[in-house]
């Protein structure tokens, strides 16, 4: 009787997305957790960023938030998206800066 033989796939080691689509992982040095109502500065920030992608992931309101979105954006791109925000509720995002990264879990 023949056997059956049993392959087992590789390992992938490294960066990997598995919905569907890339994703861009970066931080905001803004800290907007204190003007959290429904057009505050967080609401704001969410809203601004979504301007060019969705928002899969974010972290807990602070001064450098962590963001996972939908497609490879550029720094420049949502640094700009970001900035443009301007002033809400007397949180300044005009000089905020983006920096982009992998995926890092404390």
């Amino acid at each position: 009787m023949a056997g059956v033989t049993k392959v087992n796939p590789v390992t992938v080691y490294g960066d990997f997305e598995q919905v569907g689509k890339d994703i861009t992982f970066f931080t905001v040095s803004v800290d907007a957790s204190g003007s959290t109502g429904p057009e505050g500065a967080l609401q704001a920030l969410y809203s601004g960023i979504q301007s060019i992608s969705t928002i899969i992931a974010a972290g807990v309101p602070g001064a450098n938030m962590a963001f996972g979105v939908e497609g490879e954006i550029g720094q420049a791109e949502l640094e700009a998206a970001v900035q443009a925000i301007g002033t809400v509720d007397a949180v300044d995002f005009s000089a905020a800066t983006v920096t982009v990264g992998t995926l890092a879990v404390a």
